[in-house]
């Protein structure tokens, strides 16, 4: 406990703090302990999309139950998408600029070549790091970049103990996997060999023929390219997740600890291996191979649903337990079908949309949180620990979720920093090297999960940063906003890779996004011209900003010395959208009508289609384009279903457009337009409770969405529930009470309700605001007119906007 009186504040400064700690060992640290344990399980790539229905329906008992008396929210998408930094992040509440981690792999200077990357390049104190400054312990399995393993108050066991990305064959004495040495023989035991996973646990996955036998009897190993076969592959994903369990359940009931961690690969895994295969499986994928793997990915959520209940079990009733994952993951229409073969990193390609988030037990109250962030998650794990949250931290906890008792009896406390109390980072005794620890097949490993690109980097880089950590390190500072010091970063690595379109596009979209518009447009030429095979999207940001700055024929003109691939859709979706600008709509027609003949699937094609047709009151001509992308997608393309779904909800067709949308929704549950559109068709068909709940789900995951919060004012209002309305009104905001779409809202919801003279107000602080809206006069007038009447009949009811 921290004695009384004690605080430690800013103005105390670093030395004052260095000076307790040398003084007496580790600093006292402000805050109550709770004397709850904090139990975190990451689940790399867990995706909502798949998640929600598979709870639904009873296929995901132990998430669902954790869902239904917790608190559920979203992990707002972060960039770039990649694993290492993000779990650390995770872990130590810092960005990756700060924390130090930002690329799969990491410069070792002795040997002057590039390793997977280990635990000495996070710069920062891990959650583990704070708990044992505190007195507290901890049990950590398989966190990312957590080799060598550290000693700390409790266990760790390190990312490459088990059979994972980093590691073909793991050892256990010799790499520094396990600390302190005692636990050593409970992890080993612990841990399952793939051998030891055999045909009744693998025929959940595969069924079982005579080619997954053979793998599984060890008679074939490779694929047909020579790859790890893939049956081979999920054996060594099971018996890694099978691992990492058992020694998480070991070490907590060994060490009862107040702070476990415990981080799982496989979906992720998984996701990148077999998720081509699902229904409808991509492009070149081989119909048998379609029908032996197309479940594998449920059926891996399944079962890591089961481990996860085993996880709480093992906890106790008392423990608080957070379940997140650092990003969702690419399905049905969203999975990328053309992966630029030599674009580093194209496994970020797949990683796409919010993570997961529940929070269950100890301090947590049932409620819905919204969008966290990855920085949010230490400052929250602290927080039910009873433990300072640091003023450095980028995140603060999530009050939301913790009861107001809990709060009241263990407020949040803060200290500077957790760089100066306690004691450094110590870690066992292991040699990093690129010779040794199969560190040659672990980056082939890398490489053909998508995860490194096929060229071995240059040895010896100044300042030891890697081209993916250059080129991720610029992503985040642009991210952050800071605007400079990302263009500096971006223009260094162009300087060693003149033709990375990451580099490329992230500069253009950097000073485009900074009105830097020349400077942009020259990075969007270089963009176009220089790097490797660029995607139509560029083609069209590119296009935009020529069309924005009133560069028509400049774009043309450099569009006509450019090279053309007749096979990508690049130059003619380009030329479509400046011939739309310059508004020659019949050349902007053809031109975005080749671009579909070369890519039937494109998006941004289709997107550029349906504007054109949308400004020239045309939409329903778009349908059998849109129509044909779907079908290029195998029928469950997300975008195409929303744009088909919109269009059927302007004509009126309402039976068509929940048709659209409710295929849309399968597919994306938590996607915030399927749900105003879906809001929209229940509205218009009079099913006026079930548009406040679409509506509802909206402004949970955007409380700042202006028409959702309209329409949800609306709806209520038309189910005479005016009390709700007036309360969704006024929870917009001071802003948005202003807003003449909110007042007009509460106003009709007010005059369908007989209460006029409540509405009047409003609508002339809508009047006020926008005197030249005849639909704002109309609707004052009618208010008026009840008042004088109150028999007089309502006008016709507002439509809810799309």
């Amino acid at each position: 406990m921290t004695p009384a009186g004690l605080t430690l504040r800013r103005a105390a400064g670093a030395a004052a703090l260095l000076l307790l700690g040398a003084a007496c060992g580790p600093a006292p640290l402000p805050g109550t302990r709770s004397n709850v344990p904090v139990v975190i399980i990451g689940i790399d790539g867990a995706d909502w999309d798949r998640m929600e229905p598979m709870m639904r329906y009873g296929r995901l008992p132990h998430l669902a139950a954790l869902a239904e008396r917790g608190a559920v929210g979203r992990v707002a998408p972060a960039r770039p998408a990649l694993s290492p930094l993000l779990w650390t992040t995770v872990a130590t509440g810092r960005p990756p600029d700060e924390h130090g981690v930002l690329d799969f792999v990491e410069y070792d200077a002795p040997t002057g070549q590039y390793v997977p990357v280990t635990g000495r390049s996070r710069k920062v104190k891990a959650l583990w790091n704070m708990a044992d400054d505190a007195g507290l312990s901890s049990v950590v399995v398989g966190w990312w970049a957590t080799w060598p393993a550290e000693q700390i108050r409790g266990a760790m066991v390190a990312d490459r103990w088990s059979y994972t990305l980093l590691t073909l064959r793991p050892t256990l004495m010799a790499s520094g996997s396990v600390a302190p040495a005692s636990v050593r023989p409970l992890v080993e035991k612990a841990r399952v060999e793939p051998s030891r996973v055999g045909r009744r646990e693998m025929a959940r996955f595969v069924p079982m023929d005579g080619e997954v036998a053979a793998v599984l009897e060890g008679g074939l190993s490779t694929g047909p390219g020579g790859e790890e076969h893939p049956v081979a592959h999920l054996r060594r994903i099971v018996a890694a997740t099978r691992s990492v369990e058992a020694a998480a359940r070991a070490l907590m009931e060994a060490e009862r600890p107040d702070l476990t961690m415990v981080y799982f690969q496989g979906i992720d895994e998984v996701g990148h291996r077999f998720a081509r295969y699902e229904s409808p499986p991509l492009p070149g994928v081989d119909p048998a191979d379609a029908d032996r793997y197309g479940g594998v990915m449920d059926a891996f959520y399944r079962f890591q649903d089961e481990v996860i209940g085993r996880l709480v079990e093992a906890a106790g009733p008392d423990a608080a337990i957070m379940v997140l994952s650092d990003h969702g993951f690419a399905r049905g229409g969203e999975r990328p079908v053309n992966e630029p073969a030599d674009l580093s990193g194209r496994a970020a390609l797949w990683h796409v949309g919010p993570g997961i988030l529940l929070m269950a037990g100890g301090p947590v109250i049932p409620t819905r949180l919204g969008q966290a962030r990855l920085v949010d998650i230490a400052p929250t794990a602290l927080a039910m620990l009873g433990l300072p949250v640091a003023e450095e931290m980028s995140g603060g906890p999530l009050r939301a979720a913790l009861g107001e008792g809990f709060l009241r009896e263990h407020p949040i406390a803060a200290i500077v920093s957790y760089e100066q109390v306690g004691r450094r980072v110590r870690r066992v005794e292991a040699e990093v090297s690129a010779a040794g620890d199969d560190a040659a097949a672990r980056l082939e490993r890398l490489k053909s999960l998508g995860y490194l690109d096929g060229s071995q980097p240059p040895a010896g880089e100044a300042g030891g940063l890697t081209p993916g950590a250059r080129i991720n390190l610029a992503t985040v500072l642009a991210e952050q906003g800071k605007t400079w010091e990302a263009e500096s970063a971006y223009r260094q690595v162009l300087a060693a890779d003149p033709d990375s379109l990451l580099a490329h596009r992230g500069l253009f979209d950097l000073l485009r996004g900074a009105g830097r518009t020349e400077a942009a447009l020259e990075a969007g030429r270089r963009l176009l011209a220089e790097s490797r095979e660029p995607s139509a999207s560029s083609f069209a940001a590119v296009a935009e900003l020529w069309v924005e700055s009133g560069q028509i024929e400049a774009g043309r003109a450099f569009l006509a010395e450019l090279p053309d691939r007749p096979g990508a859709a690049g130059i003619p979706l380009a030329r479509g959208l400046l011939a739309a600008g310059a508004k020659d709509q019949a050349t902007a027609e053809a031109e975005l009508r080749e671009a579909l003949r070369r890519e039937p699937g494109s998006w941004d094609a289709a997107e550029a289609v349906f504007r054109l047709f949308e400004a020239q009151g045309r939409l329903q001509d778009a349908m059998p384009l849109l129509r044909q992308g779907l079908a290029a997608h195998g029928g469950d393309s997300v975008p195409h279903l929303i744009a088909m779904g919109y269009i059927a909800l302007l004509e009126g067709d309402l039976t068509a457009a929940r048709d659209y949308l409710t295929r849309a929704e399968e597919e994306a549950p938590g996607e915030v337009e399927v749900q105003l559109y879906l809001g929209s068709v229940d509205y218009r068909s009079g099913r006026y409770l079930e548009a406040v709940r679409a509506f509802t789900r909206v402004l949970e995951e955007e409380p700042e969405h202006l028409e959702a919060r309209a329409n949800l004012i609306l709806a209520l209002g038309r189910s005479g529930r005016i009390a709700q309305a007036l309360e969704a009104f006024r929870e917009a905001g001071p802003e948005g009470r202003g807003h003449p779409r909110l007042l007009n809202a509460a106003a009709y919801a007010c005059l369908l309700n007989g209460l006029p003279g409540d509405g009047l107000p409003l609508v002339e602080r809508s009047l006020a605001a926008d005197p030249a809206s005849a639909e704002t006069r109309d609707l004052a007038a009618a208010l008026r007119r009840a008042l004088a009447r109150p028999d007089a009949p309502p006008p016709a009811p507002p439509t809810p906007t799309p």
